[in-house]
């Protein structure tokens, strides 16, 4: 290893203990802070060395540092063998900060590590068309933006970042994972009982048990919903909502100018007159109202299913919604709608 590999795997060392150090006290460090690190280092006195030898055009010790920054930054992704075991540790963004020489403001990449203790780090960024943005990092080391960023008077901003954004983004990974199922769903939206108030609902029972009247068999007599939300107002219904699979199909390719739905769809459907047909029985609304204190009659019904439809299927699944009396959204749909609300 000659000299200058010496120096940089060295100032690798110092790079990569000063973002460590920095991650387990929760804060991000930028390229400048890294590059002054290494110049607080027992290498000052070489890069000083290096930075002044003739025929290299190295320019200030500082900036020699913060090449051995942007070097290290690059390697991490891709590169020499001397940063591979850094690889996947680090998390980097863009951030804002001042020039040290000359006070004017750029973006330069920003450094912490990738582990729960980053978790809700926040950071300042320009999007492509230029905006400033706020950003939340995650938990697979991406960035969500917050919206909504105003300048006051002062001359200072305010940011509309709250948790949803980061929780709506956890909905769009489930929905997309091949692996997602009911279950899961049924287990987000527990954790997030709020998404299904809304503004509409006061009260969600999860798992909701509606006991039939009139059949013999105990165990036939026994249904659960997966929700059924109070509203808000007492003059409003109650409504039953029913969560099935994003990879779940609604409409195959129409034959003879009508659409064709999966068996699914009239299944799931079916199952939801069921749960609302249930409480024409008084005995039923009785022994709800006793287990949940909760009065239900005709309630509102609501089937999430599947992903977006094309503008045919849409048509279609209107028809079916008014024949039906259910409403019916996709995953992608409710994603939308939930977006516009919550963020």
């Amino acid at each position: 290893m000659d000299l200058s590999d010496k120096i940089l795997q060295d100032a690798y060392e110092v790079i990569a203990a000063t973002i460590l150090e920095c991650g387990k006290r929760g804060v991000l460090v930028n390229r400048d802070q890294l590059a002054a690190a290494v110049l607080r280092s027992h290498l000052n006195d070489r890069i000083v060395t290096r930075s002044e030898m003739p025929g290299r055009d190295h320019g200030k010790p500082f900036e020699v540092a913060a090449n051995y920054v942007d070097w290290f930054s690059a390697n991490i992704t891709e590169g020499p063998e001397r940063a591979s075991r850094w690889r996947g540790r680090f998390v980097r963004a863009r951030v804002f900060s001042s020039h040290p020489d000359n006070d004017r403001l750029r973006e330069i990449w920003a450094y912490s590590v990738l582990d729960e203790t980053t978790r809700g780090h926040f950071l300042l960024k320009v999007d492509p068309s230029g905006r400033l943005a706020v950003g939340i990092i995650g938990r697979d080391g991406d960035w969500t933006f917050g919206d909504n960023i105003g300048r006051l008077p002062s001359g200072l901003y305010t940011v509309t970042f709250g948790r949803w954004a980061a929780v709506l983004k956890e909905l769009e990974t489930l929905i997309n994972d091949p692996a997602c199922n009911e279950h899961m769903l049924q287990s987000f939206f527990e954790n997030y009982p709020e998404l299904l108030k809304a503004h509409e609902y006061a009260t969600v029972i999860p798992e909701a048990v509606i006991q039939r009247d009139g059949t013999a068999n105990k165990q036939k007599r026994i249904w659960e919903a997966d929700f059924v939300l109070a509203p808000a107002h007492q003059d409003e219904f109650c409504k039953i909502l029913e969560l099935k699979s994003p990879l779940l199909g609604s409409a195959r390719t129409a034959q003879r100018g009508h659409a064709r739905f999966y068996k699914e769809l009239h299944e799931a459907i079916q199952q939801l007159h069921d749960y609302h047909d249930a409480f024409y029985s008084l005995r039923t609304r009785e022994l709800f109202r006793g287990k949940y204190g909760l009065d239900v009659y005709r309630p509102d019904l609501h089937l999430i299913i599947g992903r977006r439809w094309s503008p045919d299927e849409s048509a279609a699944i209107m028809t079916l919604q008014k024949n039906n009396f259910v409403k019916i959204s996709s995953w992608d749909g409710e994603l939308e709608r939930l977006s516009r609300m919550f963020r």
